[in-house]
């Protein structure tokens, strides 16, 4: 549930920001950012489609 909650944050932090920003904020407490792009607002968008689909 945390992650979710996690996902779902960053979602709207990159949808109101952008992904310079984003990157920022998350700063360098996060060492591992896994795959990050340009585009993972779209990908953070497929993921939450995939929990409203499982509800």
């Amino acid at each position: 549930m945390e992650q979710q909650v996690s996902i779902i944050a960053d979602y709207f932090f990159l949808k109101k920001q952008d992904y310079a920003a984003w990157l920022r904020a998350i700063g360098p407490t996060i060492n591992f950012r896994g795959i990050s792009d340009k585009n993972i607002a779209g990908k953070y968008e497929y993921t939450l489609s995939q929990f409203l689909k499982q509800r």
